[in-house]
């Protein structure tokens, strides 16, 4: 399945909503801001993915990773944007991430000189 990437700002979160017994689903709305006419696409989490929207407000600039879900029903095609990742870009357009291991201390190094191992 081929995946796809956009970058603009949020500018509508949904709460979530529940489908079946313990299904989940929450939107959000993405303006594109690159195009000479911006676009604003409806994006979708779903399942386990739907709290990671709770870090993000609208407004903020991201990039979202996304695929293009289309579903069959009565003679009908649904098309979804079904996102499952997305970024938070800084002022740049950089993606800000944290330090890998940020926040833990470095192990002292280990004087192994007494072992006589070949190895």
């Amino acid at each position: 399945m081929a995946s796809f990437t956009i970058t603009g700002t949020i500018t509508k979160i949904e709460d979530r909503k529940k489908i079946g017994e313990s299904f989940y689903v929450r939107n959000f709305m993405v303006k594109e801001s690159s195009e000479q006419f911006p676009q604003e696409y409806p994006f979708q989490f779903t399942g386990d993915k739907v709290g990671v929207l709770d870090h993000y407000t609208t407004g903020v600039v991201v990039t979202v990773s996304f695929n293009i879900d289309v579903k069959e029903f009565k003679n009908s095609k649904f098309v979804n944007l079904r996102a499952w990742r997305i970024t938070k870009m800084d002022g740049e357009n950089k993606a800000t991430a944290m330090a890998p291991n940020a926040g833990f201390e470095k192990e002292a190094p280990v004087d192994n000189s007494e072992e006589d191992l070949p190895f």
